[in-house]
């Protein structure tokens, strides 16, 4: 998976992020690596196939849509430790771009909501290496709480 293109705009930000199409969807292997890490993703709201949370769906889903529901995740992370008082809230979607099935790479748009930009910037790069981290399958998993508190000390800067 690769992040080719992010635009940030107010508000939302958007990522065009390609696949090869042996490696487009998540295995059973990767949904259980990104839950040990982030116990809460199955429980994050998703209306994709008339499911309605990301944890019914999560086998089989994207990479792309993962990348959305990890980096919306991380923000909802920072914000339930930094500031337990307000009531975040974040949205994304995912849709694909216009291919073939002959195409060897997959495209996809991902549109992510935030209230801090850098905030939400760091969350889609720790979500990629993150996700990098749980196709592998190598290695101790990452300090998703120090992931966080990168995140938190980019607000407001």
């Amino acid at each position: 998976m690769q992040i080719d293109a992010i635009d940030v705009h107010d508000g939302f930000l958007e990522a065009e992020v390609s696949c090869q199409v042996e490696e487009l969807y998540v295995s059973p292997a990767l949904a259980g690596r990104m839950v040990s890490v982030l116990p809460e993703l199955p429980h994050q709201q998703c209306v994709n196939s008339g499911h309605r949370y990301f944890g019914d769906e999560i086998v089989g889903t994207e990479l792309p849509h993962l990348l959305e529901h990890v980096a919306i995740e991380l923000m909802v992370c920072e914000a339930r430790w930094f500031s337990p008082e307000t009531d975040r809230v974040y949205v994304g979607n995912t849709s694909w771009h216009r291919g073939t099935d002959e195409d060897a790479v997959r495209r996809m748009h991902v549109t992510i909501s935030f209230d801090d930009d850098l905030v939400a910037l760091s969350a889609l790069k720790q979500a990629s290496e993150l996700i990098e981290w749980g196709m592998r399958g190598i290695g101790p998993a990452p300090d998703v709480p120090a992931f966080v508190r990168a995140m938190h000390d980019l607000r407001d800067l």
